[in-house]
């Protein structure tokens, strides 16, 4: 009996609580993640967002790419040549994407910079692309980032991203209200947390009441993608795009398994 009780809660809950599905990295379980191709597809799957991960390279070119190195060569300082040169796909541009790929729902832009002559280059990119602001959403765990985004893009909504941790291994547990402290008066939009066995109903309940909305990821599994959204949590940051609630079938895709990061959150 509680079984079922607990299964009819979350169909309720599933059915009264709209929720973003965002698609991370694109729409990497069917394509090469942070791809022109993966945004596209997470467009067609009915992805509400799409977040892509953002580089700029030691000549100034705004790129898409996620990892700090490849072939256990680091690309930081390198230029935008030798990077794509080094990968196995050709690495789009930030503007490649958005000359090619016009968002049905919104990006958002992970930034994996805090130099502030890289982010002027992406604001000049966004900015020089005509997307509107309802169209842009600015992620990163550095809150001068974003502070320096709001100050130079006013308008433009911003995320702060987390990794939840215990402080002490299995002892003492993260303190939302450290959290809500430290983010304060600034002006951030939403949080974006990792950490499966901290996000619960007191953790969302904190950020909401801060007039934030709260983002998990990375879940790519239906149960506990109906288990946040049991929670109140305003979007989900996921591989899978389709399916994701059980929903039968999809629009343009079969879905297959994951070939990026493991489930985590």
């Amino acid at each position: 009996m509680y079984r079922f009780l607990s299964v009819i809660f979350l169909l309720t809950a599933h059915q009264a609580h709209a929720i973003d599905v965002i698609a991370h990295r694109g729409y990497a379980c069917l394509e090469v993640e942070n791809s022109v191709q993966s945004v596209e597809s997470a467009w067609l799957a009915g992805a509400d967002g799409v977040e892509v991960d953002v580089r700029v390279s030691s000549d100034g070119i705004a790129y898409l790419f996620h990892d700090e190195e490849i072939s256990k060569t680091k690309i930081a300082d390198l230029p935008f040549s030798s990077v794509n040169a080094l990968n196995a796909a050709p690495i789009p541009t930030l503007y490649e994407l958005l000359s090619k790929v016009r968002p049905v729902g919104y990006y958002v832009f992970d930034l994996k910079t805090s130099d502030l002559e890289d982010l002027n280059e992406v604001l000049s990119v966004i900015k020089d692309s005509g997307l509107g602001m309802e169209s842009v959403t600015f992620q990163s765990g550095k809150l001068e980032v974003l502070d320096h985004i709001r100050r130079h893009l006013p308008g433009s909504r911003l995320t702060y991203l987390t990794n939840l941790k215990w402080k002490i291994p299995y002892l003492l547990r993260p303190d939302v209200d450290q959290l809500v402290t430290m983010l304060g008066d600034s002006k951030i939009d939403r949080v974006s947390v990792k950490g499966r066995s901290f996000v619960n109903r007191r953790f969302v309940d904190a950020i909401r009441a801060t007039g934030r909305e709260v983002h998990v990821w990375t879940i790519n599994d239906p149960s506990r993608a109906m288990y946040y959204r049991s929670l109140g949590v305003d979007g989900l940051i996921t591989d899978r795009v389709e399916g994701l609630f059980g929903e039968a079938g999809g629009k343009r895709h079969r879905e297959k398994p994951c070939r990026t990061t493991a489930e985590s959150g």
